[in-house]
């Protein structure tokens, strides 16, 4: 599924197009299929990606809140507590 959380093809926090990753904003091996079926994903430059996993995971929570913000205005509080089993609001 296309991410719910941007239109473009560009790193989401630099604007860069090129050398993307996508991050899967729920990780994990249960998440991240759960990423993709809803869209909560976005692009980000590799180096930032590496960054932001191994020395500033604050940004990748923040990100969670963004997702979930996201996600409620097309389903439900109650859906994303069933799928996600954490409210990051």
């Amino acid at each position: 599924m296309k991410s719910i959380i941007q239109d473009e093809r560009v790193c989401y926090f630099t604007g860069t197009t090129k050398d993307l990753d996508v991050h899967h904003i729920m990780e994990g091996v249960a998440f991240r299929k759960k990423s993709e079926k809803y869209g909560l994903k976005v692009y980000i430059s590799h180096n930032l990606h590496l960054y932001f996993h191994n020395h500033n995971p604050q940004e990748l929570i923040k990100l969670k809140a963004i997702a979930q913000k996201k996600f409620e205005k097309l389903h439900s509080r109650d859906l994303w507590m069933k799928e996600f089993h954490k409210n990051y609001l």
